[in-house]
């Protein structure tokens, strides 16, 4: 939980700042295994060990990925002085955490990238950055805090299924609403971090939590609809549709059941088929408020149906049934194949 994960790695980057021995927090925050079966050790980047210049063989590289859940690790490739991957981190700011199981450290063993003096919801770059191994791209590369994702279609494109006058509000404002929230409460984390004000901590992360959830779920909504003349509304096929058949018996089937349970829905919530990886197979889930469906279930977000009351009051009242039962005429199966396959890998 974000909750969790944000403090162990606050915890472990100011005590990496004061040059102390990183023994258990560090651990725990890796994942990786218990603190009895590792080592752990600081080394800020100017005062490494004579294995540094065989860098590349001797270490994997990892950087810091900051979203709903947290701080994650993933594989960067590479990351030293001569492609340092990006301009804004200088490699001085860089601070590696290594691991190792028994034996010297000249045996490989994963390397975790900090960057020194910087709050990570600032410097972090999103996860397309390691997309394929390459390095962001000029877009990634200058947003470094989450902004509002493009529609990839005019406001008016999904008529008369919703408005254009809906889609413009749900977008520009709301959607913007959560995003701009979700940058102040993680500088305001950041800012609680450094002060070592738990109490400021704690009281940040209900606002990151609301507010992350809401941007990740409306970015996966919008590209989860399309136009008729774009393929919205055409049943799954392929892959796909084979595991909602395997899953759920038919396609018709899974619509009815997540129709159900979408408008059951108390309050405000939303609606998901998502992708349980340790089962292999599909699986209906509904979440309150803005709880990020992966976050909150595990379940790997394929495609969720808004119930919040402005994703379709103006256009539906309080008929909430009709809204869930029209928008699967817009719904981008295309999209959701596409974020299945990934999914499995």
């Amino acid at each position: 939980m974000i909750t969790v994960k944000a403090a162990r790695v606050a915890g472990v980057v100011a005590r990496h700042r004061r040059g102390v021995m990183l023994r258990r927090a560090a651990v725990q925050m890796s994942g990786k295994a218990d603190a009895s079966e590792y080592t752990a050790w600081a080394k800020n980047a100017d005062s490494l060990p004579s294995w540094d210049g065989d860098v590349e063989t001797m270490h994997e590289w990892y950087r810091i990925d900051y979203d709903d859940r947290g701080f994650t690790m993933d594989v960067r490739p590479n990351y030293n002085k001569e492609n340092p991957w990006t301009a804004d981190v200088a490699w001085e700011d860089v601070t590696r955490i290594c691991f190792h199981v028994g034996g010297p450290p000249l045996v490989p063993h994963d390397v975790y990238v900090f960057v020194k003096g910087r709050h990570a919801p600032s410097w972090v770059i999103p996860s397309e950055a390691l997309m394929n191994g390459q390095p962001p791209d000029k877009r990634i590369m200058e947003s470094q805090h989450p902004t509002l994702p493009a529609l990839g279609y005019e406001y008016s494109a999904l008529e008369p299924v919703i408005s254009g006058t809906i889609m413009e509000l749900h977008h520009s404002k709301h959607h913007n609403t959560y995003v701009t929230n979700f940058n102040a409460a993680t500088e305001k984390l950041a800012t609680a971090v450094a002060d070592d004000d738990v109490t400021g901590i704690v009281a940040a992360q209900a606002a990151i939590k609301f507010n992350g959830g809401g941007h990740l779920n409306h970015s996966i909504f919008w590209q989860n609809l399309a136009p008729p003349s774009e393929g919205g509304g055409a049943p799954p096929t392929g892959a796909l549709s084979a595991a909602i058949d395997a899953d759920f018996g038919s396609f018709d089937a899974m619509k009815t059941k997540l129709s159900q349970m979408t408008v059951a829905v108390q309050g405000s919530g939303w609606g998901w088929l998502g992708y349980n990886k340790a089962t292999d197979a599909l699986q209906l889930a509904t979440c309150a408020n803005q709880d990020p469906l992966e976050a909150t279930t595990g379940l790997i977000p394929l495609f969720g149906i808004d119930v919040w009351e402005h994703a379709y009051y103006l256009d539906y009242k309080n008929v909430r049934p009709d809204y869930v039962s029209a928008i699967w005429d817009i719904a981008n199966w295309s999209d959701v194949s596409e974020r299945y396959a990934a999914a499995k890998q």
